[in-house]
């Protein structure tokens, strides 16, 4: 059972970050606004913490991936296999 509690300094920072992202981007800005911090999605800051420290261990592999696609092209084989499913490495 986790105890709900609001963390008020991190959420006032994370709030700051937020607008000011949204600032830069303006109407680019794509996703949601929402900050869950002190509810029943995460219930205290050790949880939020948590949750978004997680996000390099779960992108990492597809950046490495997405980065050494030119090297699958190398092979003839799957360079032909790219260049007819797909139109070539770029459009993955």
């Amino acid at each position: 059972l986790n105890r709900v509690q609001s963390a008020g300094r991190v959420g006032r920072a994370m709030h700051k970050i937020l607008g000011n992202v949204q600032e830069k981007l303006q109407s680019r800005w794509e996703g949601s606004s929402v900050i869950h911090l002190g509810d029943h999605n995460v219930p205290n800051a050790f949880f939020f913490l948590d949750k978004y420290t997680q996000v390099d261990r779960i992108l990492a592999p597809m950046v490495r991936v997405i980065q050494r696609l030119p090297e699958l092209e190398e092979d003839a084989g799957q360079r032909k296999f790219i260049r007819e499913a797909y139109g070539g490495h770029e459009k993955l």
